[in-house]
């Protein structure tokens, strides 16, 4: 009697086991690919502004969001006066935060004809995509 053991076996699809009680072995970061079929490798979660289709992009640029982020004054707030930030006054001030950055990422984007900002943004064929973020800076 042959017994079939191919149940037993976690099926693992973009590092996730599909099987609940099953842990993936590989534990490691899986980035997404939504720039499939395109020179660009992108995960659509990180467009700040602009066009957010990898099929449409055409002159993209990236920032250091998080950099951005820390240099509003919301932000600086948050940290001196040890907000917590899942608080509502927290909450709240990173939100305002949130939308400083995008509206000067998004002044940015027109002056500099721009197509999109993206937080990670690569080429496949290892072209270098321009860094927008000290230009941001000068608007936050």
């Amino acid at each position: 009697m042959l017994l079939n053991l191919f149940y037993l076996l976690p099926l693992i699809v973009g590092g996730v086991s599909i099987l609940a009680d099953a842990p993936a072995e590989d534990h490691s970061v899986v980035l997404t690919d939504d720039g499939r079929g395109t020179p660009y490798v992108v995960d659509k979660t990180d467009s700040i502004c602009g066009l957010s289709e990898p099929r449409q992009l055409t002159v993209p640029a990236k920032v250091n969001f998080e950099k951005l982020l820390k240099a509003t004054a919301e932000h600086k707030e948050l940290v001196r006066k040890k907000i917590d930030p899942s608080s509502a006054k927290g909450t709240a001030l990173l939100s305002r935060a949130t939308r400083k950055v995008v509206a000067a990422c998004e002044a940015v984007r027109v002056k500099g004809s721009y197509c999109s900002i993206w937080k990670t943004i690569s080429r496949r064929d290892g072209v270098a995509i321009p860094s927008v973020t000290a230009d941001v800076l000068k608007k936050l």
